[in-house]
């Protein structure tokens, strides 16, 4: 009978139970310990200010969408060209190309006073990954970075140096967000 009903007698071990607690304790403010030390030795790393690697014109922005309206998030698309990057890349479904493709005219006029290249993309249906990969094929980013942005963010206007401070570092491949 002992192999169809495990026999659970081992619950009620006091030892059991005092290893168990004594691991999770242990993980806990160990890990507490390494997170304070990590995040008192952390530096941000601060840009080239006299003669950077990369600038704005080293940029291209992917920002894949597909809102109904989007007069709604051009404050989001004027806070990205006021960083001016050298190209903007918005990727839609095919049913709101005509919308953004007249919306991203009058962005034209905003950003005059830089040559920010704003093209529009579709796809057939509404996925991120497909908008993505449509914005990366081809010739449709030329640039040596290229940053992904959702439309709902805006950006300050002095966060392209900050973002290209990492890239002064011949080993890194990549950046992301917190």
């Amino acid at each position: 009978m002992d192999l169809i009903i495990p026999r659970l007698d081992f619950l009620w071990s006091v030892k059991l139970w005092a290893v168990f607690h004594t691991i999770i304790w242990l993980h806990r403010y160990v890990r507490l310990i390494v997170h304070c030390i990590s995040h008192w030795t952390y530096k941000s790393i601060v840009p080239n200010w006299e003669k950077p690697r990369y600038t704005s014109n080293d940029v291209t922005v992917i920002v894949p969408t597909i809102h109904n309206r989007p007069q709604e998030f051009q404050p989001s698309l004027e806070s990205i060209l006021a960083c001016r990057p050298a190209k903007l890349v918005l990727v839609t479904t095919w049913d709101k190309h005509d919308a953004l493709e007249k919306a991203s005219s009058a962005l034209r006029g905003v950003s005059s006073t830089h040559p920010t290249v704003i093209e529009v993309l579709h796809v057939d249906k509404a996925n991120k990954r497909l908008q993505v990969c449509r914005a990366l094929e081809g010739d449709h980013v030329q640039t040596p970075i290229t940053v992904m942005a959702d439309d709902d963010v805006e950006w300050p206007s002095t966060l392209m140096p900050w973002l290209l401070a990492s890239f002064e570092n011949n080993r890194m491949g990549g950046v992301g967000t917190c």
